[in-house]
């Protein structure tokens, strides 16, 4: 018996419905179009489709998926090789559809955000939709036209995980620059602190260190006055610490609170680590107390090796700002075996960035070799771009300490 094919793209079987529909000139809805639709596959492939094999293809509310077979037939009646063909073919029109957009709001901007909706959903499922934004973005900037950017992370099926995380991420990172060089970015503080996706995406994925004491510590309050919840107060304590130390502030405030979580809902590793290494950091000695040593150890057991090569850089970069250099060195420990090759781009990036600190360690212990030659692999642009000035700022220190006993 044929099979029906698994995770049939719902759109391209929809487009091909509509091809065949405006070929016979017919709907779905009668019985006599099924009739005319069968002759007129059997007219231009000689094979004979019966009625209740189309009503699976056509029928909407049709519990049964199309086979290959039925499906290489109908498009072969269209003058494709297959449905493979048919795909393909789709593929390349979609993609050729969504440059002349991109050019047309290039050139003329976007009118509305009813506008900027219609042509996102158009072109939801493809690849290149973040090119797509990037073109309305920029021309909302041009405009200055906050309705649009404003409402940017509400439209529909963008800021979604079956999305590209990647594409997200490089997205926002853009949409910070530009929206900082043309000083709008003030403005739409309201508008992302009140969205809940760009609480999620713009917020708490894209942790903007380098900026803690501008336009990001201003997100922070609006995002503290609309989310609730344990794992967004530790979030906002953690980085308000940060914020202070760097102010040479109290952190009063914000260490108290740090000290005194408890999980009694599940948190993100994330938040966890920041606040294991604001601990560390506030330790007098640099030799942990027995209760903070085994909550150290028992956070690391229960993690993956990626979760623990971000979660040791978080820790490590803290412990550097005050040159805890033992505790340095004991959380390196933690760092799983690996190296990049194979993996994917954030976990490249962290190991990367985690060879400055490495090449620390080395130096302190008296391997100046070794140091030298981990510095010489560190490269400046595999950084992660919402902690570069602070990731070059070590990297140049650890650079003069090395040089020094060159």
């Amino acid at each position: 018996m044929p099979k029906a094919l698994g995770d049939l793209d719902e759109k391209l079987l929809e487009r091909l419905r509509q091809r065949l529909a405006k070929r016979v000139n017919v709907s779905f809805n009668t019985n006599k179009s099924y009739h005319r639709i069968a002759d007129f596959l059997f007219e231009k492939t000689h094979v004979n489709v019966s009625q209740s094999t189309l009503r699976r293809v056509f029928q909407y509310d049709s519990p049964h998926s199309p086979t290959k077979s039925t499906l290489d037939l109908i498009c072969q009646s269209l003058g494709y090789y297959n449905w493979e063909d048919f795909v393909e073919k789709e593929s390349e029109l979609n993609h050729f559809d969504l440059l002349q957009v991109i050019s047309a709001i290039q050139i003329g901007g976007i009118s509305s955000l009813d506008e900027a909706r219609k042509q996102v959903s158009k072109f939801i499922d493809s690849p290149n939709l973040f090119n797509l934004l990037e073109a309305i973005v920029d021309a909302s900037i041009s405009q200055r036209n906050i309705s649009i950017l404003g409402q940017l992370f509400e439209l529909d099926g963008v800021f979604d995980y079956r999305q590209d995380s990647l594409k997200i991420y490089f997205f926002i990172h853009n949409l910070v620059i530009k929206l900082n060089r043309a000083g709008l970015m003030q403005k739409l503080i309201p508008y992302f602190g009140a969205s809940e996706k760009a609480r999620e995406f713009l917020i708490e994925w894209y942790v903007d260190e380098d900026h803690l004491d501008g336009y990001y510590y201003d997100l922070l309050q609006e995002y503290k006055k609309h989310k609730t919840g344990l794992e967004s107060k530790l979030f906002y304590d953690c980085l308000m610490y940060q914020w202070a130390e760097f102010n040479k502030l109290s952190i009063r405030q914000w260490l108290e609170p740090i000290r005194e979580f408890v999980e009694t809902e599940p948190v993100h590793p994330i938040p966890k680590a920041r606040r294991l290494g604001i601990l560390m950091l506030e330790v007098e000695s640099q030799k942990l107390p027995n209760s903070l040593k085994n909550e150290v150890e028992k956070y690391f057991d229960q993690i993956n090796d990626d979760a623990r090569i971000i979660a040791v850089l978080i820790i490590v970069r803290l412990l550097f700002s005050k040159r805890r250099d033992l505790l340095i060195q004991k959380v390196l420990e933690f760092l799983p075996y690996s190296n990049e090759e194979g993996k994917d781009i954030w976990t490249r990036i962290n190991l990367n960035q985690l060879k400055i600190y490495r090449a620390y360690v080395c130096f302190l212990v008296g391997e100046f070799k070794k140091s030298h030659f981990i510095l010489g692999d560190f490269d400046p642009l595999l950084v992660n771009n919402y902690i570069r000035e602070s990731i070059i700022r070590d990297y140049e220190v650890v650079v003069e300490l090395v040089k020094g006993d060159s």
